[in-house]
């Protein structure tokens, strides 16, 4: 942990009233001192005024943009190495919501890559705990062969499924973890995206 890290957990522990008399005490004078930290109290304060009503705070939005965009250059990397390597452009998981809204344990979750012309829209949907049913479709996709879709961990095929004939597809249960689902139009190797339950 860096020592931003370390002066983000003092200003939250601040903020929160978590710091002891003395350690607050110690902590108001370091403001009082410091303009650089007396401008970060003020941001924090102001974001967390911002989340009222259970209303996600400017920070948390900022923070879900930071994870897509982790992803993304991730992503943008793999794609170096390999031209089929799809890239996120939504993650449902990643978004803000309202308190309570949604229970990450039950809710389903949305996502869509991108490569070229081609867009694969997902859902996973739980089914089980910790395990996901996981219906597919892709477009702008010509189809003139056979669809095949194919649930890889590590190197071991995990299943393998058919599109149907609106290129639609569907795994039935998927456990928890990490995957990549390459798609093939016949032999051709169409798309591969990175898929962490």
């Amino acid at each position: 942990m860096g020592k931003s890290d370390n002066i983000y957990i003092r200003v939250t522990a601040y903020l929160d009233g978590k710091l002891t008399d003395n350690e607050r005490i110690e902590f108001e004078q370091l403001v009082k001192d410091d303009p650089v930290l007396k401008k970060m109290v003020e941001s924090v304060r102001a974001s967390r005024e911002q989340s009222d009503y259970g209303k996600p705070g400017l920070s948390s939005i900022i923070a879900s943009a930071h994870k897509l965009l982790d992803r993304q250059l991730k992503e943008a990397r793999k794609r170096v190495k390999r031209n089929s390597q799809a890239l996120t452009i939504h993650d449902s998981s990643l978004n803000p919501s309202f308190v309570r809204a949604r229970d990450i344990s039950t809710d389903s979750r949305r996502l869509k890559y991108r490569t070229g012309d081609i867009t694969l829209s997902m859902t996973a949907n739980p089914v089980g705990y910790q395990s996901f049913e996981i219906i597919g479709v892709l477009s702008e996709v010509e189809h003139s062969g056979t669809i095949k879709v194919k649930l890889t961990a590590g190197k071991q095929t995990v299943d393998e499924v058919t599109a149907n004939e609106h290129r639609l597809f569907r795994f039935e249960k998927v456990e928890k973890g990490s995957y990549t689902l390459k798609i093939y139009l016949g032999r051709k190797l169409l798309m591969t995206a990175d898929l962490d339950l």
